[in-house]
């Protein structure tokens, strides 16, 4: 319930009204999406009949700015109290609540988006695809030392592959996976924005005011791989932007690659990702229907450069009621933009480090002893990966170290104990 006044809010069960005093967004793409709002409870009477613990985790919505602004909803992830009526709500969509989780496990014969509807499936989030160029299969993905949500973020970032939140108009958040220009919506309304109104008012809605920077950047990248069924396969891949004079190397990349066609499709993503942030728009707007994931055009800016149509890639933006004066409330939304005609990548994540040697078991289907295939190679459940079966499909296959037996070779048996060492840093 709430007071009817410029902002709303409404908590599902409560049994109080909240006189909203301000509202904070928070949000970025691939980042975050958090809402706070704080407030004052308001009562018949007596001691206001808040129990904070409670609250937590319930559904809540917030509108902004009535038919002109935006309604956002998601759940309670944090209650503050102060003083005897005073309170301040967190909000989110619950996709960042899974920053508080950890596990460890193995995916196999998956790409990444199937990985991350699995994992985010387990929370009952729904996600909507918006993928141009579908990643391929990867052998094997490991989710180790890592939350849900950090898991998800690095494998799809790892594909040029970035997630947001988009707001339905009813608040509702749903959970978007993009990777290319034309996945981002434009705002909601009319999504021509002039440039230099005052911007102590609400109508006409503008960006007050813009700032373009331009940053130096790589401008070639280099991926090297190897793989074991032809070393001699020359796999380096190269793509440039300009001169090509300042070159990022890696290898091997952050995904595997077994062919050069592979490979130049994930330099060209990794060189974009590098040089997402070369010209950004850093700009103030009373437009309170601007959110991170969406698209405007700039109009009457006085650098033509300025007038394009641009992607807000993260947004912070204040809200305050003014309860008893004439005036409209004060909105202001700082933001950060990239030219929406160019592919917007988040950057990768270096994966968490397995170190050492990993105890685990041979597995096979039942009844063989030995279940290898044409190379020798067998599969392994892992001890901590609670959640995998313990059959031929519990690993990718893994290669065999043997040692010197004078022309012979000795091969683990399904059940023997073995122990594992991964040729990089990571479990992928």
């Amino acid at each position: 319930m709430t007071i009817a006044a410029f902002h709303q809010l409404s908590i599902d069960g409560a049994d109080f009204d909240v006189r909203v005093e301000r509202v904070t967004i928070d949000q970025a793409l691939h980042a975050r999406d958090a809402i706070e709002v704080m407030g004052e409870v308001v009562t018949a009477g007596g001691e206001p009949a808040l129990d904070a613990e409670t609250l937590i985790g319930s559904r809540a919505n917030i509108t902004l700015a009535g038919e002109l602004g935006a309604e956002l909803g998601g759940v309670i992830s944090a209650v503050s109290r102060h003083g005897s009526t005073g309170v301040t709500f967190v909000i989110g969509h619950p996709v960042t609540a899974l920053r508080h989780t950890c596990d460890h496990r193995v995916f196999v014969d998956a790409d990444v988006v199937a990985i991350a509807e699995q994992v985010l499936g387990d929370h009952g989030i729904q996600i909507e695809t918006r993928i141009d160029q579908p990643p391929e299969p990867r052998m094997q993905c490991v989710q180790s030392f890592e939350s849900d949500l950090d898991i998800v973020s690095r494998i799809l970032a790892e594909e040029g592959i970035a997630w947001f939140v988009e707001r339905s108009a009813d608040g509702a958040g749903q959970l978007v996976l993009a990777d290319h220009p034309a996945a981002f919506q434009p705002i909601e309304g009319d999504d021509r924005l002039p440039y230099g109104a005052d911007e102590g008012l609400l109508a006409p809605e503008s960006v007050s005011s813009g700032t373009l920077r331009y940053r130096l950047q790589h401008d070639r990248i280099t991926l090297g791989d190897s793989w074991f069924e032809n070393p001699a396969l020359d796999l380096t891949a190269t793509t440039k932007a300009g001169a090509g004079t300042l070159e990022h190397y890696a290898y091997p990349g952050p995904n595997r690659y077994r062919d050069p066609d592979t490979g130049k499709q994930l330099a060209g993503r990794w060189l974009e990702m590098l040089r997402a942030d070369t010209l950004v728009l850093e700009g103030v707007s009373t437009c309170p229907r601007l959110a991170a994931g969406r698209t405007f055009v700039l109009q009457g800016a006085p650098r033509d450069d300025l007038n394009r149509r641009w992607l807000v890639v993260a947004l912070s933006s204040t809200s305050r009621e003014r309860h008893g004066e004439p005036d409209a409330p004060r909105f202001e939304a700082g933001f950060v933009a990239v030219p929406a005609d160019l592919a917007w990548r988040p950057a990768i994540t270096r994966p968490p480090t397995v170190g050492g040697v990993q105890s685990a078991v041979v597995t096979g289907p039942n009844g063989p002893e030995i279940h290898t295939d044409a190379y020798g190679r067998v599969k392994a459940h892992l001890r901590w990966d609670r959640r995998g079966p313990e059959d031929d499909s519990s690993s990718a296959w893994m290669r065999v170290v043997h040692p010197q037996l004078s022309g012979g070779f000795l091969l683990p048996r399904v059940g023997w104990e073995v122990l594992l060492g991964f040729g990089g840093p990571s479990g992928d």
